[in-house]
């Protein structure tokens, strides 16, 4: 930023958006800042890249007395913008998400008959597919752990201690202290915590372990290979049992939200029972696909 000001406003005279609208992407955490711009990616411009360095050259540094005793690396660091009434120092780094990703089921769901179980440490939720378990980079409000916390009156947000997909139904784990949060991650590093999936698929899979590859790039479309690739994540599950049920007619599509996926409709699909050996983004999906 070239001015020093209350971020709303620096936001809305740059981007021309409304107060309003600015104010609900920093109530959604669309909005992050850093004291100093972290390094451009490859894609960026030239010009993107003349004013990086015009900001970040040692001269301008040291005239901002908010960097006294940090290192550049330090400074680069980003942090979630919190408060609407928040100042933003001339130099600083601000990125807006102005288009975060929502997930408008979250105000459709009765959340407390989703909770499973409910004790001093944790909470166990019925996850319903179309949500998020504890938020996007762009989105922390629409969340699971957020609006549980606020139907069962809790003090305390919810914290996340493992990850379903959002397309993805089933019981999720959510932390009411820290203590427990640690406790729940050492169990699932020593593998002491047994996941199960069901999938459904319109071709039989066979019984047995499945191992694919996926490409190491954190976006969508996730690629996956039967064959080994240098460099590549392995992505292990075990197939159960895979047998025949009838194939889901409208109704059970609307109450399960299954997609229309361009299927003719057949007499069967297929239920398998999937223990996942790896915890890679999308991997079920992903493999029975493959």
């Amino acid at each position: 930023m070239e001015e020093t000001g209350n971020v709303v406003d620096l936001i809305c005279q740059a981007l021309n958006l409304p107060h309003l609208y600015v104010a609900d992407l920093i109530h959604f955490g669309a909005v992050y800042c850093a004291l100093v711009c972290p390094n451009p990616p490859p894609t960026a411009t030239a010009e993107q890249v003349k004013i990086f360095k015009k900001v970040t050259a040692p001269a301008a540094l040291k005239k901002r007395a908010s960097l006294k005793g940090k290192t550049v690396r330090e400074a680069q660091k980003t942090f979630r913008i919190t408060n609407a009434s928040e100042y933003v120092e001339a130099g600083s780094y601000l990125r807006v998400h102005v288009h975060p990703k929502r997930f408008p089921r979250c105000y459709e769901v009765d959340w407390l008959s989703r909770v499973i179980a409910e004790t001093e440490s944790y909470v166990v939720l019925d996850k319903p597919v179309g949500t998020s378990v504890g938020g996007t980079t762009d989105n922390i409000h629409e969340s699971c752990a957020t609006f549980v916390t606020h139907a069962m009156g809790l003090s305390s947000a919810l914290r996340t201690t493992h990850q379903l997909d959002n397309c993805t139904e089933g019981c999720v784990v959510l932390s009411k202290t820290m203590e427990f949060c640690s406790e729940f991650h050492s169990k699932l590093r020593e593998k002491q915590v047994k996941k199960l999936y069901l999938a459904l698929t319109a071709a039989p899979v066979p019984v047995g372990k499945i191992t694919h590859y996926m490409r190491p790039v954190n976006a969508a479309p996730r690629i996956v290979s039967r064959a080994f690739a240098e460099q590549w994540q392995i992505c292990e599950l075990e197939v159960l049992e895979c047998k025949e049920v009838p194939w889901p007619d409208a109704a059970v599509e609307a109450k399960n939200c299954i997609k229309d996926c361009g299927w003719s409709p057949k007499e069967v699909a297929y239920e398998c029972k999937v223990k996942l050996l790896t915890g890679r983004t999308h991997q079920v999906s992903c493999c029975m696909q493959c």
